[in-house]
């Protein structure tokens, strides 16, 4: 039942829109990193999840699934499996040696970047007399468990770099003027990990600098274009598309200040940022000083910093 007060004054203007294309855009560009984030690396750390699991049925079953893997790593990883997987059916320890041996010497097998790594530690583990008619099926399913180690090793790395893209994301999206010391340093490590985002970064630069810009130059959102491809995600299209329709309207108050330079030094009452809201949500929760109407407005005038009216049609 409190009716803000918004400012018809220009420059208070600047700052309302300025806030809300800000957060239409980041809005839009984070929908695209999340949708960036799925495609390299929630899409592999599934696939490695699924080869695994058609590893140990395969084991189980003695039946080699019918699967075919998308990405190169998933490929070339189950193109291994699958070779591991024949040397199994071997009757003879003779035939086994032969398979392995012939393995190892297979160009095509190098192409999982986790084969040699492979090879080394299974042939560490061998015994001093070598295989035997009696060891080498308990050999052959070390070969099966340590293939399942090593791609549960390049999962993990895909795992832990999900995390930074995490933290990444939102460190990208930072106002340049609202970072401090430790979040430029941040900044300066993410995109060294992640050099692919350094366009989103550089767009979101390029964004904030219209509206600090001085009066003279002359603001254009078009540059944002480029960071609309085939396959990005709607939302960044549509807020893309809104921003730079309506960039006419969004700087309409530059105009105005260049045309009527006397309201530069003119008092007016901003509007409340989000955090403000926030927090007036939270002494309403809490509901100190909201007994009564009276005492209500007057906390909120205090949190505000701004005259609060409140209208009796809504009171009745």
């Amino acid at each position: 039942m409190i009716a803000g007060v918004k400012s018809v004054f220009p420059e208070a203007q600047i700052g309302h829109d300025y806030f809300h294309t800000s957060q239409l855009l980041n809005r839009g560009l984070l929908k695209e990193l999340i949708q960036l984030q799925k495609k390299i690396f929630n899409t592999p750390i599934h696939e490695f999840r699924k080869i695994r699991k058609n590893s140990i049925e395969a084991e189980k079953t003695d039946i080699l699934p019918i699967y075919h893997p998308k990405l190169p790593i998933h490929i070339c990883a189950w193109d291994v499996y699958k070779k591991i997987f024949q040397m199994g059916n071997n009757q003879t320890c003779s035939a086994f040696l032969f398979e392995w041996n012939k393995l190892k010497s297979d160009k095509n097998i190098l192409k999982w970047s986790r084969t040699k790594t492979w090879i080394e530690s299974f042939e560490n583990s061998l015994p001093r007399c070598g295989l035997t008619a009696k060891n080498y099926q308990k050999f052959w399913k070390k070969l099966c468990q340590g293939w399942r180690r090593m791609i549960r090793e390049d999962r993990i790395t895909f795992e832990d770099q999900k995390k930074e893209f995490t933290k990444a994301k939102y460190v990208i999206l930072k106002n340049p003027n609202n970072m401090n010391k430790f979040d430029r340093k941040e900044l300066r490590k993410y995109l060294k990990i992640f050099p692919n985002l350094r366009e989103i970064r550089e767009a979101v630069r390029k964004f904030h600098y219209q509206f600090k810009a001085q009066s003279q130059y002359r603001p254009n959102l078009n540059f944002l274009q480029e960071l609309v491809k085939k396959d990005s995600h709607q939302k960044l299209k549509a807020a893309i598309h809104t921003l730079i329709n309506q960039q006419e309207y969004i700087f309409a108050c530059r105009s105005i200040l260049a045309q009527h330079p006397s309201l530069k030094k003119g008092k007016s009452i901003r509007s409340n940022r989000e955090e403000l809201n926030h927090l007036v949500n939270n002494v309403v929760r809490t509901q100190f000083g909201f007994r009564s109407i009276p005492s209500a407005r007057v906390r909120i005038e205090g949190i505000l910093n701004c005259p609060v009216l409140i209208s009796k049609k809504l009171l009745s």
